[in-house]
């Protein structure tokens, strides 16, 4: 049973590269092992190049409004796009710095400025954390809350 169990937990070459018969290098094998199972290393042990929270929201509203799109992508990940039941209004969940938001295209049928503004012709989408607003983008341009 002692036997079995050290032969489960610790693989059989361990602390050799792994090769699984391909032509390519082992380095290369253990690189894509590691993007694989752990994420890319610029995505698990972060970048030189981080975003600003007022940056992010901007690059999802832009993200959002593009024509076809069907995820925003923050850094290396993909938060698809979704459709609200009521309005079928473009909306996407997304994590940023510990904090789970949601973009929320603004609907033009509410009674309040930001809907004026949307059926003026401009696009405006509300961004909201913990079910209260925290900021607004108007044809690119942030107003936080």
């Amino acid at each position: 049973m002692e036997r079995a169990r050290a032969r489960a937990t610790r693989p059989r070459n361990a602390g050799q590269p792994l090769t699984f018969g391909t032509s390519k290098s082992p380095s290369a094998v253990t690189w894509l092992w590691w993007t694989v199972h752990l994420g890319s290393a610029h995505a698990r042990w972060g970048c030189d190049v981080t975003f600003s929270f007022d940056e992010v929201l901007v690059e999802v509203y832009k993200q959002l409004f593009s024509d076809n799109a069907r995820v925003v992508k923050i850094g290396t990940h993909r938060y698809p796009i979704q459709r609200s039941h009521r309005g079928h209004l473009r909306q996407v969940n997304f994590l940023f710095d510990g904090h789970d938001l949601r973009g929320i295209e603004q609907n033009p049928g509410a009674n309040n400025r930001w809907a004026a503004l949307v059926r003026s012709g401009k696009k405006v989408a509300q961004f909201l954390s913990d079910g209260r607003y925290v900021a607004s983008v108007v044809d690119g341009k942030l107003t936080r809350f």
